[in-house]
């Protein structure tokens, strides 16, 4: 059921982005677009194909990822200073975001490219429902845990690495926090339209790949996200 839930919205993702692309040609034959608007057109369409495409990959990949010993507050830093990160802000201008992740914090076994793709997916969901003039915070601490249960995974006790991303949106429900990291449930639920639908299901499958566990709480009326990764 996953599966065929998953291809579905896929599909389903897939055509509503490229509807627009098939008419391309077709308008710049007419003369209706051209130039740098054309190009834009054509940059946003395929990118937000190619989301999707990956996201696809990483999930059908799961198993045991290449993990390297990272600081997370480099993963974190390199993403701000990104192009997704600055498409980001242009798309939400009126959202502050701060992020603090400074300081020295120990090293964790992770695969880069995969915590970076977790990052990126949470501070997309916190901003769409910070929208349209919220507050979303992104901090990483060091916390010795005793009991390390979440809501949706479990590990050992040990220090970890948090990473909190905080937003001021409305908070989620009893259903929508049960359900929250199934494909395309926000994209479909809560009308979260900037990620490929499968970027919160990547964000859960990357968590149980790498042995971490996620917990969602509510603090001043919005949610936050607590990505638990154990420090080596």
């Amino acid at each position: 059921a996953s599966l065929g839930l998953m291809a579905e919205g896929a599909a389903a993702d897939l055509e509503r982005i490229l509807a627009p692309l098939s008419d391309l040609p077709r308008r710049l034959r007419a003369g209706e677009v051209g130039g740098p608007e054309a190009a834009d057109a054509l940059e946003t369409l395929t990118r937000r194909a190619n989301a999707v495409v990956e996201d696809l990959q990483v999930i059908g990949s799961s198993g045991q990822p290449q993990r390297e010993l990272v600081q997370v507050s480099a993963v974190v830093k390199e993403f701000v200073q990104s192009p997704a990160y600055q498409r980001l802000r242009r798309a939400h201008p009126q959202v502050r975001l701060e992020v603090h992740a400074g300081g020295l914090l120990p090293q964790v076994p992770a695969a880069p490219a995969a915590l970076a793709q977790v990052v990126e997916n949470l501070l997309v969901n916190a901003c769409e429902s910070a929208a349209p003039a919220g507050q979303v915070d992104l901090t990483l601490v060091l916390e010795q845990v005793d009991r390390p249960v979440g809501r949706y995974g479990r590990g050992a006790p040990g220090q970890y690495v948090v990473l909190r991303v905080r937003d001021s949106g409305p908070q989620l429900s009893a259903e929508d926090r049960e359900r929250f990291f199934e494909p395309f449930y926000a994209q479909k639920r809560l009308a979260r339209q900037e990620l490929s639908g499968l970027g919160l299901t990547l964000v859960h499958r990357v968590v149980a790949d790498h042995g971490w566990f996620v917990d969602l709480t509510h603090e001043g009326g919005g949610n936050v996200f607590h990505i638990y990764l154990p420090a080596h």
